[in-house]
C-alpha cells in the first residue's frame, strides 16, 4: 500500500522484500517497515523527494492506513 501511494507521486516501484534482520527492525514488537524513497546517489530521486517531501509523508501515512483498513 505505501508502494502504491508513493507511486501516485512519480517514485519507482521496485517491490518489497521481507527481511526480518534487519537492525532497525528486529527488535521492534509490532509491525514495522522500512521505506526507501530513493537512492542518494541519483539525482532525479533526491529532486523529487526535495519537491515532494510532504506528499511523501502523507502518501506514506495513507498507504499505512490502507493498510488497517483492509484487516
Amino acid at each position: 500500500n505505501i508502494n502504491s501511494e508513493l507511486e501516485k507521486l512519480g517514485f519507482q516501484n521496485l517491490g518489497r522484500s521481507v527481511r526480518t534482520n534487519l537492525a532497525v527492525l528486529r527488535q521492534t514488537n509490532m509491525p514495522a517497515v522500512l521505506v526507501e524513497t530513493g537512492f542518494i546517489n541519483t539525482d532525479a530521486d533526491n529532486a523529487l523527494l526535495d519537491s515532494k517531501a510532504a506528499a511523501t509523508a502523507k502518501a506514506i501515512a495513507d498507504g499505512i492506513l490502507n493498510s488497517f483498513d483492509e484487516e
